[in-house]
């Protein structure tokens, strides 16, 4: 459940670390690999996600990230493309799994926010929320990203959501929207303004 944060200087693509000059193998595709494998590999996709996001090179958190995700969501299917039975390792795992997606997703919309890009950035917080929907920094993340796309009154909804979990993020979200709401306000009078005047 953890923001960006340093990571092991490992690399999904076999890019070279930062910390040392050998590159590291591909890994297996999902299907070459058991539920417990795709997992930890996963967590290692976010912990290379994270240092690329610590470093400022959003694009590599996002391939990183992503990489994480699509092993996370690896379901085997047969001949037909039809959903072979599996056990996912457990309700433990499962559970474990969830988190680390929510986790990955939360991370891929502040990513989305640094980059400018609030609509992707909203998307990936809905998709947290689904696994989560009081997850406090997702949340956040989606109250920023309808601040960015200029939806005031979905800022406000989000920072309730906040409030009633009793989250300092709130009283940001609303002060912020606010801030945006007056903003938005005196642009639309000036244009207003200068239209009369022409």
């Amino acid at each position: 459940m953890s923001d960006p944060v340093a990571a092991p200087a490992d690399d999904v693509a076999g890019r070279k670390s930062t910390d040392s000059s050998a590159s590291i193998p591909r890994p297996k595709e999902p299907e070459e690999m058991t539920a417990e494998e795709r997992s930890a590999f996963a967590e290692k996709c976010k912990g290379i996600g994270n240092r690329g996001f610590q470093a400022g090179d959003w694009d590599y958190a996002v391939v990183a990230y992503q990489e994480g995700i699509r092993y996370l969501e690896f379901v085997a299917h047969d001949q037909q493309m039809q959903p072979l039975p599996s056990d996912h390792g457990g309700a433990q795992r499962l559970e474990k799994d969830m988190a680390l997606a929510v986790t990955i997703f939360s991370n891929l919309a502040a990513t989305m926010l640094k980059m400018d890009e609030p609509s992707e950035a909203l998307g990936y917080a809905e998709k947290a929320l689904r696994f989560d929907p009081k997850h406090v920094k997702s949340l956040f993340r989606m109250g920023q990203a309808h601040l960015a796309l200029g939806n005031f009154d979905a800022v406000h909804l989000t920072a309730k959501e906040l409030e009633e979990q009793e989250q300092e993020e709130a009283a940001k979200l609303i002060k912020m929207a606010e801030h945006g709401a007056a903003v938005a306000k005196r642009k639309q009078k000036a244009l207003f303004t200068k239209m009369m005047s022409s």
